[in-house]
């Protein structure tokens, strides 16, 4: 985004952050290095899967 401009969208979630930016570059670069063991071998193994243990959890 560009020096001085005022970001604003009802329906956005926003700009990328920083953290976000980084693990989805992990990710991507677990996928090309691992391909479907990245899910197993990668930076962060069974990240997702435990992401959703960890909400499906704390709903039930």
């Amino acid at each position: 985004m560009n020096q001085g401009m005022i970001y604003m969208d009802g329906n956005s979630l926003g700009l990328l952050s920083k953290w976000a930016e980084k693990s989805l570059m992990k990710s991507l670069k677990d996928w090309k290095r691992y391909g479907i063991d990245g899910w197993t071998e990668g930076a962060e193994p069974g990240r997702l899967y435990e992401n959703y243990e960890n909400k499906r959890g704390i709903i039930a």
